[in-house]
């Protein structure tokens, strides 16, 4: 969140299932100036939200992942970029697999440590 808005993005939202990161979301903002147009949403990407994204950036296990791929597509603008990281390269092809389901189509990877990050595009189907 930070770096989107130090990168000139208007509004941004977080969303974490640990309720500690709202005080630390507050206190790096203020730190670095930043006063308005961010949010902070404790639950998960896809329970009780309401809001559809253009830019979605996940950094969690590929187990809780496709939990969350399920209803992921409530939460997306069409054309939304969706990159997830944390994802074990022994794991990866199975997470291709499953998003597959969900209208996203892969334009990037990226690979460190057995770690793979991997960047897609949500196309709608109308």
């Amino acid at each position: 969140m930070l770096i989107a808005k130090k990168l000139g993005v208007h509004k941004v939202t977080g969303i974490d299932i640990d309720d500690k990161v709202e005080r630390v979301v507050h206190e790096n903002f203020e730190k670095n100036k930043i006063e308005d147009n961010y949010k902070v949403i404790i639950g998960n990407l896809v329970d009780n939200i309401s809001e559809k994204y253009d830019l979605v950036v996940s950094n969690i296990l590929v187990d809780v992942l496709i939990e969350l791929l399920k209803n992921i597509e409530k939460t997306l603008e069409d054309g939304a970029v969706v990159i997830f990281s944390g994802i074990l390269k022994e794991k990866e092809e199975m997470f291709l697999k499953e998003t597959e389901k969900y209208n996203l189509k892969k334009i990037d990877r990226n690979e460190k440590n057995n770690w793979v990050s991997l960047v897609f595009e949500y196309k709608k189907i109308y």
